[in-house]
């Protein structure tokens, strides 16, 4: 079933919808409940990230997630990964730098959990990027995963790969102490590659 697709609309955050999102539930992550309950007006105001919702029949906020511009430097990644980045650009248009979207918080209300819709709104986002990144460009999808095998599973389920091949490799780049748990993995996929 495409609940999503079938029962919601996707909406931009708003002062109307972000009452909504008031008492939106996502109580194993309390930094993204937060997020989404109190901060992420502010942040689309201050024109940091943009907050979309999939609303239900009953204006409810099934899921939300929030993008912002990135980029995706090739130069700070391991070899093996600039290579598999650069792989499917041409030659010639081959940079240090590429154009990306950072889909900075993405979240199911609690009370939604039990539909299994997380890997149909991966689709849909990618897709709604897709669409909207031909506006702007933007060539890769890139997100610090909360540091979860289950969270990691599911972005690399969705095509996401991690940057780094170790959590050693990402502490010593990212210069944080070795005996400091690494609290989110970067990870990137290829936005034209996951629609031709």
């Amino acid at each position: 079933m495409k609940y999503l697709l079938e029962h919601c609309s996707l909406k931009p955050l708003t002062k109307e919808l972000s009452v909504s999102l008031a008492d939106f539930l996502c109580e194993k992550e309390p930094e993204i409940q937060k997020f989404f309950r109190s901060e992420a007006l502010d942040y689309a105001q201050a024109r940091m990230g943009s907050t979309y919702c999939f609303v239900n029949e009953e204006m409810c906020v099934v899921a939300a997630f929030c993008v912002a511009c990135a980029s995706v430097s090739t130069d700070e990644m391991p070899k093996s990964m600039r290579n598999k980045v650069n792989r499917n650009i041409p030659y010639i248009k081959q940079r240090e730098t590429y154009p990306a979207v950072l889909l900075a918080q993405i979240a199911i209300d609690d009370r939604f959990v039990d539909l299994h819709i997380g890997d149909e709104m991966m689709e849909l986002i990618k897709a709604w990027i897709v669409r909207y990144a031909s506006q702007i460009a933007g060539r890769f999808l890139v997100v610090d995963a909360i540091n979860n095998s289950k969270v990691i599973d599911y972005y690399q389920r969705n095509s996401f790969r991690l940057v780094f091949a170790s959590e050693e490799e990402e502490k010593e780049f990212c210069e944080i102490d070795a005996q400091q748990p690494l609290k989110t993995r970067f990870m990137i996929t290829d936005l034209k590659l996951n629609t031709d």
